[in-house]
């Protein structure tokens, strides 16, 4: 009896994530959970993170984005889960395709400030070349800013004195 042996090849791919660009960014709301997900599959767009093009050699990004209202302090924050750093980029425009840099894409783990209305968008790229291995974790805290952030409003402090 002969026997028919059938080789069955697979091919898988990964195809454009919706978040690989700024128009598609994941939208972030202060003070939820922190979102976690896998940059497995993601491409790398270099005209949108051209000063990342030096400090890396990755090839994944993912984008996220959060509206600013003017008046609280926003500290977006995103932490590796897996074996490659991340290195940030900061942006905001009039639209998600018309963009301006505020912040170079460097090494870090968070930004914050107190940013002027509008939307802001964060790049999250991979640091090394690591597409087997690259997870994010990612989260947007706010709060209002202290009724004293003026020296000039001072509170003043007496040693030994508790203040919350």
């Amino acid at each position: 009896m002969k026997q028919l042996t059938l080789l069955l090849f697979l091919s898988i791919s990964y195809t454009l994530l919706a978040q690989d660009e700024p128009c598609d960014a994941i939208s972030l709301n202060c003070n939820t959970p922190p979102l976690i997900g896998e940059m497995m599959g993601l491409s790398l767009n270099p005209e949108l993170n051209p000063n990342c093009q030096n400090n890396a050699t990755g090839t994944q990004d993912i984008w996220f984005s959060f509206e600013a209202d003017g008046e609280n302090g926003y500290l977006f924050y995103s932490d590796q889960l897996g074996q490659s750093d991340h290195l940030l980029a900061f942006y905001t425009g009039p639209s998600c395709d018309d963009l301006t840099q505020l912040r170079e894409c460097t090494n870090r783990e968070a930004i914050h400030g107190v940013f002027p209305e509008g939307i802001y968008y964060v790049l999250v790229r991979e640091k090394f070349n690591n597409s087997t291995d690259s997870g994010y974790s990612a989260g947007l805290l706010c709060s209002p800013i202290p009724a004293n952030d003026d020296p000039c409003n001072a509170v003043e402090a007496t040693c030994g004195t508790q203040y919350t």
